[in-house]
């Protein structure tokens, strides 16, 4: 989502990095050459299409230079195209997310959806009003696919990414709903999260009239099924580390915390946790019996009140110790 700040040396290392790689991959073979959205820079427009004319930022300001390098790419597959007959086509993609995606490098839907399950503040940069679309790896991969075949899109640029545009704002809030969360909004303004001098766009949303024409692909699957997904593998990853007994007392507790989370998750995810913690805990084994009749008891009330106590007893505690 966001550019996280690099230091000069780090940035210079990464454009030759990128130039040189790609101009040696070039040399030998037909690509497909994956560009970013980070290329239409400073444009206002309603929609991005590949034929627009691009606005990038000064180069006083290293954001920058991630796209710089990404159009630098385009630039030498399109002369490879033209001077030698490379079969290449370009892609630019939007914000691709889903399962197993970390919120390393700031992408946001990740970092969102494990501070929801977590209780965790949700931290929103700026004002929260910049507003992006986000598109499924399963969505993105069936657009690469059916490139590969379409000799139509040789020496074409094609957008990649959904049309369903959303603020960074109401995508926190839908995560914290998804998720049945306590978490809640931390503002924090970018001098705080930035280099100095870092520039954000207000919008981006792509145009995807070309690949629609070429293949007929569009986005399928909604911001939803993109939360939902990364929380099925979350939760899959914590009950494979609880069977096989890598998981500390405390973060067994934040995993049966989230399970609470998961439309009253199953009873078997349930024990397996409990079976792990019981071992070092019998107090907490006697607790949870106790809790799974208040949640089976079919009374909403009932079931609230006793996920907000076990968050208070045990899991806000833990969380200020880790």
């Amino acid at each position: 989502m966001f550019i996280t700040q690099q230091s000069a040396q780090n940035i210079a290392n990464e454009m030759k990095r990128a130039i040189h790689h790609d101009i040696n991959i070039m040399d030998a073979n037909g690509i497909i050459l994956a560009s970013t959205s980070e290329v239409y820079g400073k444009s206002t427009g309603e929609l991005f299409k590949e034929t627009d004319d691009l606005h990038l930022g000064s180069p006083h300001h290293s954001r920058w230079s991630y796209a710089c390098s990404k159009l630098l790419d385009e630039f030498i597959l399109m002369a490879y195209h033209h001077q030698q007959d490379l079969p290449g086509t370009i892609v630019r993609f939007f914000n691709t997310v889903g399962p197993r995606q970390t919120g390393r490098y700031g992408m946001v839907v990740p970092r969102f959806v494990k501070a929801a399950l977590a209780g965790e503040p949700l931290k929103v940069y700026g004002d929260g009003q910049q507003s992006r679309c986000f598109c499924h790896v399963a969505d993105v991969v069936r657009a690469l696919k059916s490139l590969l075949h379409c000799q139509d899109s040789i020496g074409r640029i094609c957008n990649i990414g959904s049309q369903e545009l959303i603020t960074i704002e109401d995508l926190a809030k839908l995560a914290i709903a998804r998720l049945n969360s306590t978490s809640e909004l931390e503002r924090i303004p970018y001098e705080q999260a930035y280099a100095k001098g870092f520039e954000d766009m207000m919008r981006r949303r792509p145009d995807t009239t070309a690949i629609h024409s070429l293949t007929g692909w569009q986005a399928e699957k909604s911001l939803e099924e993109i939360i939902d997904d990364m929380v099925m593998v979350l939760r899959d990853r914590h009950t494979k580390r609880l069977k096989s007994g890598a998981c500390s007392i405390s973060s067994g507790l934040v995993f049966m915390e989230m399970l609470t989370y998961m439309e009253r998750a199953s009873d078997q995810c349930s024990s397996i946790a409990v079976m792990m913690l019981a071992r070092d805990n019998a107090e907490i084994l006697a607790d949870h019996h106790e809790y799974l009749q208040n949640i089976h008891s079919g009374n909403d009330a009932d079931y609230a009140a006793e996920k907000n106590r076990r968050r208070e007893q045990y899991i806000k505690p833990l969380l200020k110790i880790q």
